[in-house]
């Protein structure tokens, strides 16, 4: 799994495998290898269908909304 391919590659180095991938562009192998990746199994759950779809009602309420009514 440590090849240019992995996201998170950590013969990159330490900071790199955990902060340091999010920092930089992906590399071509990783774009590549992600696309080929079979989401079947995610499509086909239907709570999974109801989070992508109300997404955009659900994030704010969950992240600001119900946190300010918890004591």
């Amino acid at each position: 799994s440590e090849t240019d391919a992995d996201p998170h590659n950590a013969t990159r180095g330490f900071f790199f495998s955990h902060i340091g991938w999010l920092l930089c562009k992906k590399h071509p192998e990783v774009k590549a290898k992600g696309k080929g990746v079979d989401l079947s199994d995610l499509r086909a759950d239907p709570v999974v269908m109801f989070q992508k779809k109300y997404y955009m009602i659900l994030m704010p309420l969950l992240c600001f909304a119900l946190p300010t009514l918890v004591p």
